[in-house]
């Protein structure tokens, strides 16, 4: 069924949107978290980074490289238009 034809067209709509908005923050960054920990034991299985070395000079990026990019994303996407709403069109 078209958002035009739903008994609460308008609700449906933003709730899409909104729902597609969440996917994308979520889908992008648990993708771009687990490449984080990934980083992480690298860094100390086969590198031997000590934590505190690890914290004072690569847990700041593995921490704000993901959440940046998956909401700067989802901004983007939901901005420009790139939702499609229930399928249609």
């Amino acid at each position: 069924m078209r958002h035009e034809q739903a008994a609460d067209s308008t609700n449906s709509y933003y709730c899409c949107y909104y729902n597609r908005f969440l996917q994308q923050m979520g889908m992008t960054g648990s993708v771009l978290y687990n490449c984080s920990l990934s980083v992480y034991y690298v860094s100390v299985i086969k590198f031997g980074v000590g934590e505190k070395q690890f914290t004072r000079k690569m847990e700041f990026w593995c921490h704000f490289i993901p959440n940046v990019y998956a909401i700067c994303s989802s901004i983007f996407l939901q901005v420009g238009g790139y939702f499609n709403p229930m399928g249609g069109e």
